[in-house]
């Protein structure tokens, strides 16, 4: 996942400086409405629709965020438990 995070996020940066608006929006569609559908079926069963409103400040920092601590994951140590 965090492979393919990375690869998503340069590939759109790439085609935002390239100008390919078109192929820009059809990756991020191709990841947006799977996510968007899964979320709403979820939040209809819980009876929560009104979290919708969130999924799209969700999506602008989650990429970022798990990226950053993916990362920060790698170079640190953790304990979880003591």
């Amino acid at each position: 996942i965090f492979i393919y995070y990375v690869v998503f996020l340069i590939g759109s940066v790439y085609l935002l400086i390239t100008g390919d608006f078109e192929k820009f929006l059809f990756l991020v569609l191709i990841k947006i409405i799977p996510e968007f559908l899964l979320i709403l079926i979820f939040l209809i069963k819980i009876d929560r629709l009104k979290y919708i409103v969130v999924f799209p400040l969700a999506e602008l920092i989650y990429i970022p965020y798990y990226i950053f601590f993916g990362l920060k994951g790698l170079k640190g140590k953790y304990t979880w438990k003591e």
